[in-house]
């Protein structure tokens, strides 16, 4: 389906919903309803999405008062807080959950607990009030693997480079010396060299840039980004595209370079550490850079990173369009047609694909006063620029009851105040919370905090936070009270959660012993079919409970087997051999031999058939 064929349906789609919205509007007092569920038949989804179909896509109104119970739930604290419990014990160290909510939820109604809701409704419960097993442990979102055209989906990564520059020569640090002992043989390098590579998904257009610098920054980043997405006379490759992939870090995090993507309505999503899958495409890209064109610097050294750029530069347009003598650097995916060229690909881009970048002194305003979103740290600690700033500084929020280490607020720069900020972070009822927080400036000379307690004359303990009580009020539903009923004090606690000989909730729970009172339905027999094993003849076996019978049957005695009785004799083989020894053979015993002996026989049963043809009969088992 082309581009354009899914902009007239969602065309279409939104008339038809201003359809409904007007039939609803106009619809007299309890017939809304009735209107509201033909017309979800039809588009063969359920009411409630109806609704909310109509309210996200043409902002429809229903008129309806939020309910004033919203934010309650019929499940008592001491339930949630019991399920949240019994997963927490349950967690292993390498953080892992084995308990599902599902599990938990049936363990709680076993135990007599009322919950009274879904297992899906006690999750969402214990996630708003912090209580869920994923607050300490976050699952790898999906990642688009797929995108539409040309400059839809841009991928970056930064790269340390093996290269330096000091004196106006090209150095190379040798790969064992830089894995083996890295620290010292690149810290002792002042300006490092970084690979900035940039890949058009769709195309696999790669646009690389060096800069020198200590480390990674968001000044580099930008000018990169600049540079990539510019109009440079002789490249065919430029425009924003409509997302921005990047791997977390404090440069590609920075709220200068997110306020830029917001206002060039760039989508920028950081990947969560951990998933190589998502940035696949660069990470062939910086082996591409790698591999064909700094594997020639051993050959012809450069004397600086400008003049590394320039060689880099005619380089991404010779291997974009496969320019370079022998060598074909077109691209070949599984579902191509043919091999084509990734400049020949991206000059597919219509119109309505390509957006021009602004001026670089534009997009560089654009970078003042951003909103950025960082990570508290174990310490209650975040780290934020303030655009009147000349570095970063840090903001203690340990005063914030609410916070948690892991938690992603929003801070706002303030103009008025010593460089002070908001931050804004939501409750598990949704209630957006503000505080107004100046920069920790009080520290010494060496760079301890003043307020910090002096090792082996003071103790202070960090505030307890919501978190922390609640952890706390977990491990005492699940620990609080031994097998003998003794009640525990914290430290009593925090001992048994240690030992793998403490049952939680005093063995009191007792899982496997009701899956033992199960009476389970009866079930109807079925029909099968029943299987006869075809057992061989073997010789006579001298017994006094053994005797012959004149019918000729030979013996067949249960569970022997063919071991160690010699070779079998086909029925023309035992026919040869009757023959020799009885002489008298014709076509009669032929058929009596086959009849009586289809397989025919080993060589410890031909006595007893031989002793048959003599007329001496055959022997059965006497009970």
């Amino acid at each position: 389906m082309s581009r354009l064929d899914i902009v007239r349906q969602d065309v279409n789609r939104r008339e038809q919903l201003k359809t409904i919205a007007r039939q609803l509007d106009a619809a007299g007092h309890g017939t809304k309803s009735v209107i509201a569920k033909s017309h979800a038949c039809d588009l063969g989804v359920s009411v409630q999405t109806l609704y909310r179909m109509l309210e996200r896509d043409i902002a429809w109104d229903s008129g309806r008062k939020t309910r004033v119970d919203k934010g309650t739930t019929i499940v008592s604290d001491e339930a949630l807080a019991f399920v949240g419990a019994a997963q927490k014990v349950s967690r292993r160290q390498n953080g892992k959950q084995v308990l599902a909510a599902t599990t938990a939820t049936s363990l709680a109604i076993q135990h007599g607990i009322n919950i009274g809701v879904g297992a899906d409704r006690v999750q969402r419960l214990l996630k708003e009030r912090g209580l869920d097993a994923e607050t300490q442990a976050q699952d790898s979102p999906p990642i688009q693997l797929r995108s539409l055209h040309p400059n839809h989906v841009h991928m970056v990564d930064p790269s340390l480079c093996l290269i330096y520059y000091m004196n106006g020569q090209q150095h190379i640090i040798r790969e064992d010396v830089a894995y083996k002992n890295k620290p010292d043989a690149l810290n002792n390098i002042k300006l490092k060299v970084w690979r900035y590579v940039l890949v058009d998904h769709f195309s696999h257009w790669i646009c690389v840039t060096y800069f020198e610098a200590k480390g990674e920054n968001q000044d580099s980043l930008f000018r990169f980004l600049m540079h990539a997405w510019s109009d440079i006379e002789g490249r065919k490759f430029h425009g924003v595209p409509e997302l921005l992939m990047m791997d977390p870090g404090s440069a590609n995090t920075a709220y200068a370079i997110r306020n830029v993507c917001e206002a060039l309505e760039v989508t920028l999503q950081i990947n969560k550490p951990g998933q190589p899958r998502a940035k696949g495409a660069v990470e062939v890209a910086q082996d591409i850079v790698e591999t064909q064109f700094e594997s020639l610097l051993k050959f012809q050294p450069v004397n600086s990173v400008e003049e590394l750029n320039d060689f880099a530069f005619a380089w991404c347009n010779a291997y974009n369009a496969n320019m370079i003598k022998g060598y074909d650097s077109r691209l070949k995916r599984p579902g191509m047609m043919e091999a084509k060229a990734r400049t020949d690909l991206w000059l597919k881009i219509k119109p309505e694909q390509l957006r021009f970048c602004p001026p670089v002194a534009v997009c560089s305003a654009l970078m003042l006063g951003a909103i950025a979103e960082p990570k508290v740290s174990n310490g209650l600690l975040i780290g934020y620029k303030h655009p009147l700033a000349p570095c970063s500084r840090k903001y203690d929020l340990r005063a914030i009851r609410e916070i948690r280490a892991g938690d992603r607020v929003k801070v706002r720069p303030l103009v008025y105040g010593d460089e002070a900020v908001i931050v804004e972070l939501a409750r598990y009822d949704g209630t957006i919370v503000r505080h107004r927080i100046e920069p920790v400036r009080n520290y010494d000379e060496a760079g301890f905090r003043l307020d910090a307690p002096v090792i082996g004359s003071e103790y202070k303990a960090m505030p307890m936070h919501d978190a922390e009580r609640a952890g706390q009020r977990l491990d005492e539903i699940a620990y609080g009270v031994d097998a003998d009923g003794v009640i525990r004090d914290r430290d009593a606690i925090e001992r048994a959660k240690k030992d793998n000989k403490a049952t939680p909730f005093a063995g009191e729970l007792r899982p496997l012993d009701a899956l033992m009172g199960i009476e389970l339905p009866t079930y109807l027999p079925k029909k099968g079919t029943v299987i006869v094993p075809k057992m061989q003849p073997v010789e006579p076996i001298k017994n006094e409970h053994l005797t012959h019978e004149d019918d000729g049957s030979a013996l067949h005695v249960a569970g022997a087997f063919n071991v160690g009785r010699g070779d079998r004799l086909s029925v023309p083989q035992l026919a040869k051999r009757l023959k020799d020894d009885l002489g008298d053979w014709d076509a009669l015993r032929y058929s009596q031999l086959a009849e009586k002996w289809p397989d025919g026989a080993f060589d410890d049963e031909y006595n007893a058939v031989l002793a048959w043809f003599s007329g001496r009969g055959r022997m059965q088992v006497v009970k």
